[in-house]
C-alpha cells in the first residue's frame, strides 16, 4: 500500500505539474489531484464493486474519467450556438473553412466583448498588435493561468479588427470535473478502460 500511494503521488504530480505548464489547468485543480492521489492512492476498501475495472493507482482511473467527463461541455456550446442561431445571431461572420468552423462550433460560443467577464471566459479570437499591420488570430488553446488583456479586446473592436462579439471558450473549474469523475470511478470504474477492453474484446467474438 506504501508503494501504491508514492506511486499514485508521483504519477499525480507529474500530470498536474505538466498539464498545468500547458496551460490547461490552473493551480487550484493541479494542486486538488494531487491532494486526491494522496487521500485515494488505491481503490477505497469499502464492501462494493464497481461495475467496470480500475487501475491499481486509482488516480489514472480518477484522471482518465474526469477529462472524459469534461468533453461534456461540448453539448453547453451546441445548445448554446443554436439558441445564437435562432436568435438571429451571425456566427461566422468571414470566410473559414469547415473543419475550423465545426471546431468553433462545438468547443467555443460568441461572446459580447464589452459586457464578457473575461475572468471566466477565454478569448479564442484575438489582434496580434506586435506586427504592422495588426493581425486578427484565432488561437486553439488557451492559458488558463494567463490573464486577458482587455483592453487589447477592446482596441481590436475600435480599430475594426474584431467584431463586437468574439469566439470564446468559458473556463469551467477542472475540480468540478475531478471530484464527479471521483464518484464515477468508485461506483462505475474506470470508463477509458472499459472503452478500450471493449474494444478489443470485440474482434474475439464478432460483435
Amino acid at each position: 500500500m506504501l508503494l501504491t500511494t508514492v506511486i499514485s503521488i508521483c504519477i499525480a504530480s507529474s500530470l498536474a505539474y505538466l498539464i498545468y505548464k500547458a496551460g490547461m489547468m490552473g493551480g487550484a485543480d493541479a494542486k486538488a489531484l494531487i491532494a486526491l492521489s494522496l487521500a485515494f492512492p488505491y481503490y477505497p476498501l469499502i464492501d462494493y464493486q464497481p461495475i467496470y475495472p480500475v487501475y491499481p493507482t486509482f488516480i489514472i482511473s480518477v484522471f482518465e474519467n474526469s477529462v472524459l467527463l469534461s468533453i461534456s461541455t461540448i453539448l453547453y456550446f451546441i445548445s448554446r450556438n443554436f439558441f445564437l442561431l435562432l436568435k438571429g445571431v451571425k456566427l461566422y461572420g468571414e470566410k473559414l473553412s469547415l473543419p475550423r468552423k465545426i471546431f468553433l462550433f462545438l468547443t467555443a460560443s460568441k461572446y459580447d466583448v464589452y459586457k464578457t467577464d473575461w475572468r471566466k471566459v477565454f478569448p479564442i479570437e484575438f489582434v496580434d498588435f506586435s506586427v504592422n499591420p495588426p493581425i486578427k488570430k484565432y488561437s486553439v488553446l488557451s492559458n488558463v493561468n494567463l490573464d486577458v488583456d482587455v483592453d487589447l479586446l477592446v482596441k481590436g473592436v475600435e480599430q475594426g479588427y474584431l467584431n463586437r462579439e468574439i469566439w470564446g471558450t468559458t473556463g469551467l473549474p477542472m475540480v468540478i470535473f475531478i471530484t464527479i469523475g471521483l464518484f464515477t470511478s468508485i461506483l462505475l470504474g474506470d470508463l477509458v478502460l472499459a472503452l478500450i477492453l471493449k474494444s478489443q474484446l470485440q474482434p474475439l467474438y464478432g460483435l
